[in-house]
């Protein structure tokens, strides 16, 4: 199987799950895909599905049991991102 085909499989499986998939979900998923293709399956994923080495690499450390063990009900915490224009404004 040549790396076209190989990235284009990757990618019409990950078309069907991303809507299912969550960060934690989408990086094990990358990370398990990755490791059924051996050599060089990292970079044949990141191409596929758009995302980071980094995550990548991230996700098998998980996988590996290297990461947290317990799966926590949310992946990001409280309070992140922008604050609204009004509370810059006020605060």
């Amino acid at each position: 199987m040549t790396r076209e085909e190989q990235v284009e499989r990757i990618r019409h499986k990950y078309t069907a799950l991303a809507p299912l998939l969550n960060e934690r979900t989408r990086r094990c998923w990358a990370a398990t895909e990755a490791q059924a293709l051996g050599y060089g399956g990292i970079s044949v994923v990141a191409e596929a599905m758009g995302i980071a080495r980094g995550t990548i690499h991230a996700g098998l450390t998980e996988v590996q049991g290297r990461g947290t063990a317990v799966v926590p009900r949310r992946i990001r915490s409280f309070g992140g991102g922008r604050q609204p224009t009004a509370v810059k404004i006020e605060g």
